[in-house]
């Protein structure tokens, strides 16, 4: 069994380290409950085995969690069955790295997406933006996808096409957070 290990790099900024390791933890490919799955648990669970995960129905935020962690992020324990953004993913919208959507704004690499549905509320997503590739199209990492618990690679289009049913509400600039100096 591999385990993941992150490699921090000297004066690399915030948003780059971790649009680096959202790429480097699926440079294997997607991951699961399924797929590679002890490499999976171990990093979604930061390490920690006391974490039952077994309630995990959906990834999106607890992969977001785990990239934090290994970029040198302090998280708290999860709050399993709690909400996205009081369970796994540590900001909310007061945060000072909040960024609220506008077609005037463009996100930095490392920043974490913020979707949610107009019509139901709960229903929200996160997930990183990993790479620009030009005309708003973005390389991302994210997990909550097809079963629920797969992380992997995507791409997404700025603007209101940007998740299937859900708006792009903003992001998290992740050079404004307070990660360890390397």
């Amino acid at each position: 069994m591999s385990y993941f290990f992150f490699q921090y790099k000297e004066n690399e900024s915030n948003g780059a380290r971790v649009a680096r390791c959202g790429q480097e933890v699926l440079s294997n490919g997607p991951m699961s409950d399924k797929l590679q799955h002890d490499y999976y648990k171990q990093f979604i669970s930061c390490g920690d085995d006391s974490i039952d995960l077994s309630g995990v129905h959906t990834s999106c935020g607890i992969f977001v969690r785990a990239v934090l962690y290994h970029c040198g992020y302090k998280v708290n324990a999860p709050n399993v069955g709690g909400g996205l953004l009081d369970g796994w993913v540590p900001f909310d919208s007061s945060h000072p790295s909040w960024v609220k959507y506008s077609t005037n704004v463009v996100p930095q690499p490392g920043a974490i997406f913020f979707v949610q549905s107009k019509i139901k509320p709960n229903n929200c997503h996160v997930g990183i933006f990993v790479e620009d590739l030009g005309n708003n199209v973005w390389t991302t990492t994210e997990g909550g996808k097809n079963d629920g618990t797969e992380c992997s690679m995507g791409k997404r289009t700025l603007g209101p096409l940007f998740d299937n049913g859900r708006n792009l509400i903003g992001w998290f600039d992740t050079n404004k957070i307070n990660l360890p100096i390397f």
